[in-house]
């Protein structure tokens, strides 16, 4: 028996499309710490550090100026509901909440990935070897 294409309720709202986008950020802040830790060389660490937080600056700066100004207002889809969307403009019904969950992992990444920069340049050689 085929299923009908309805789409799952509630709908989001942009309360928690932030609040989980914030904590993938945390959860990447971690891993990119774990990173840092195996890459090998005090300059090179300070770098990658560095170099992830300018990228995620530049992310989060792009993905949510494009999630806030395309939000919709009425009709916010889960990416589960790929397949009820109708008509051109529908796609970002279901793209928008991606978009701004990536900005904000980016926009929690970015200060993540300075201060551990930060701490690898003022701890130096002593910690890492």
């Amino acid at each position: 028996m085929a299923r009908a294409r309805t789409v799952i309720e509630p709908r989001l709202t942009l309360r928690q499309v932030i609040v989980r986008g914030a904590l993938y950020g945390v959860a990447s802040v971690i891993v990119c710490a774990v990173v840092a830790a195996c890459v090998p060389g005090h300059e090179d660490r300070v770098f990658f550090l560095y170099g992830t937080g300018v990228v995620a600056a530049v992310c989060a700066v792009v993905c949510l100026l494009h999630g806030v100004y395309f939000w919709p207002d009425d009709d916010v889809r889960r990416l589960r509901d790929w397949r009820t969307v109708e008509g051109t403009l529908g796609t970002y019904a279901v793209m928008i909440p991606a978009f701004l969950r990536c900005g904000m992992l980016a926009l929690v990444l970015a200060p993540g990935a300075f201060g551990l920069s930060k701490l690898a340049q003022v701890l130096g050689g002593r910690v890492y070897p």
